[in-house]
């Protein structure tokens, strides 16, 4: 009896980018599921940093802040009759990516934003212009508190417990 090589026979070629997307998605319906979960009711503070930050699980949140004196009154002219004047931090990119990695002349390089101190008037005048390069009013480690004290008052007294 004589054994002989089975044909050869060549497999089918699969992009590998179309494998790897197949794969981030099977593993995001695994870990997440195949929905965004709504949230209509408040939770604790705790639950939702288990349940969703911890995990960098997308929430999305429906009618919780319905009733909060901010959804009436935050608009251009009371933001800059509130704060007009007042020194903000602002982050600036030039295309609203910062504190990522970009892809830069054949190199994948850590960006961070550039960071000003300008008058809250000068950035909602820039952010009404359209320009392309992207103002963030934000910084790390409760810059709300920190920088929009007042308006504080406009949002549900319970935001105080979430940090």
């Amino acid at each position: 009896m004589s054994l002989s090589p089975p044909p050869s026979s060549t497999p089918p070629t699969v992009p590998l980018s179309f494998l790897t997307d197949s794969l981030t998605r099977a593993v995001n319906d695994y870990v997440w599921g195949p929905t965004v979960p709504r949230l209509s009711a408040p939770i604790s503070p705790l639950q939702f940093y288990r349940d969703f930050v911890s995990r960098g699980r997308p929430v999305i949140l429906t009618g919780m802040f319905d009733d909060w004196a901010a959804l009436r009154k935050w608009n251009s002219e009371y933001l800059s009759a509130a704060y007009g004047q007042s020194e903000v931090t602002v982050d600036v990119t030039p295309s609203g990516h910062g504190d990522c990695v970009v892809h830069v002349e054949g190199e994948d390089l850590f960006v961070q934003p550039q960071q000003e101190q300008q008058s809250f008037s000068a950035v909602l005048a820039h952010m009404q212009s359209k320009r392309s390069d992207v103002y963030y009013l934000q910084k790390q480690n409760d810059s709300f508190r920190q920088e929009f004290a007042a308006l504080f008052r406009d949002l549900d007294s319970g935001v105080e417990e979430w940090g």
